[in-house]
C-alpha cells in the first residue's frame, strides 16, 4: 500500500494571494478617489494584481512539482528561521504606521529610522543622526515648503 504524500505549498503561493489581497483592497480604496486622481494607481495596481496572478500560477507549479517529487529538495517554504528578518522588519513597519498616525509624521519618522538602523546593526551615532536629520529635514523641504503638502 503506497503511503500518501502530504501536499507541499511553496512560498510563492502564499506571497501572491497575500499580496493580490492587498491589492485589491488598495483598488477599492483607489476607487474612492475622484476620478483623475484614482487613473494611475488603478492601472498601477491592476498590472501589480496581474503579475501577482502569474506568479501564483507558478507557485502552484512548484508546489504540484514538488508534492509529485521523489525527493523533496530544495523547495522553499515559508520558515521562521529563514524569514525572521523579514517579517521583524515587516513588524517594525506596521508599528511605523501606527505611531505615524497618532504622533504625526516626522515624529515617527524620527523614531524609525534610528530604530531600523539600529535593527540593522549600524552602531555609527554619527550617521544614525545625520541620515535621520538629513532626510527629515529634505523630506521637510521638499514636501512641505516647496510643494506645500500636509503630511501626516
Amino acid at each position: 500500500m503506497e503511503k500518501k504524500k502530504s501536499p507541499v505549498i511553496h512560498q510563492d503561493v502564499y506571497i501572491s494571494l497575500l499580496s493580490i489581497a492587498a491589492g485589491i483592497f488598495l483598488y477599492t480604496v483607489a476607487d474612492q478617489m475622484n476620478a483623475q486622481s484614482a487613473f494611475f494607481p488603478k492601472i498601477m495596481l491592476t498590472v501589480f494584481i496581474a503579475l501577482m496572478a502569474v506568479i501564483l500560477i507558478q507557485g502552484i507549479r512548484k508546489s504540484v512539482a514538488a508534492t509529485n517529487a521523489e525527493v523533496r529538495a530544495d523547495v522553499r517554504m515559508l520558515k521562521w528561521e529563514q524569514n525572521r528578518m523579514p517579517y521583524a522588519v515587516f513588524l517594525i513597519m506596521v508599528l511605523y504606521v501606527i505611531l505615524m498616525k497618532y504622533i504625526g509624521f516626522f515624529i515617527a519618522t524620527g523614531i524609525f529610522m534610528p530604530g531600523l538602523m539600529l535593527f540593522f546593526r549600524n552602531r555609527s551615532k554619527k550617521a544614525i543622526i545625520g541620515v535621520t536629520i538629513g532626510s527629515l529635514v529634505l523630506i521637510y523641504l521638499l514636501f512641505v515648503v516647496f510643494l506645500k503638502a500636509t503630511l501626516p
